[in-house]
């Protein structure tokens, strides 16, 4: 908000046909957490096409919900979308108060900060991919010491049948 000098800023993830907020800023965004369909979301062509959205003037946009902007007094957005896994997760979104408020620069902000976002998604899954591995480990390795002396056993039993065998010898051949 600060750098692009926007009213209101939101990060929204798909989450099946939904857009879910998982971060938001200034008076014009929606609470965190808010759910919309995906068709009813600011950011739905940005989601649709994969390229930047910049509307000059949301009054003249078709694609966009006008009664939302205009209760959230939105009158101009950049919607960028966010990247993950080579497909499209989601986007981010900038409000303006008033009509033609950005620049160039302040797209390519958005840009930036969208990429930002998508190595973020990458190190978030890396680390609950990590997370994972460790408690898959720890319940592996749980089992094995719950079955370890049964384990034993099974390591000890060759041996003692094999001293019954050579001791049942050993008799035979002193007869």
């Amino acid at each position: 908000i600060e750098i692009t000098k926007a009213s209101g800023a939101a990060i929204g993830l798909l989450d099946g046909k939904k857009i879910r907020y998982r971060a938001t800023a200034g008076l014009m965004a929606l609470p965190v957490g808010s759910e919309v369909q995906m068709e009813k979301s600011l950011c739905v062509a940005c989601l649709r096409t994969g390229q930047v959205v910049r509307c000059v003037d949301v009054n003249a946009e078709f694609l966009l919900d006008i009664e939302d902007c205009q209760r959230r007094g939105i009158r101009s957005m950049i919607a960028v979308p966010v990247y993950h896994d080579g497909g499209i997760a989601g986007g981010l979104e900038l409000y303006y108060a008033s009509t033609q408020a950005f620049t160039e620069h302040d797209v390519h902000s958005c840009q930036l900060m969208a990429g930002l976002i998508t190595e973020a998604l990458a190190r978030d899954q890396e680390l609950s991919l990590k997370k994972s591995l460790a408690s898959e480990r720890a319940v592996m390795l749980e089992a094995l010491e719950k079955l370890k002396p049964n384990l034993a056993a099974l390591v000890d039993a060759p041996q003692a049948r094999g001293a019954v065998a050579a001791a049942g010898a050993v008799s035979s051949a002193s007869t």
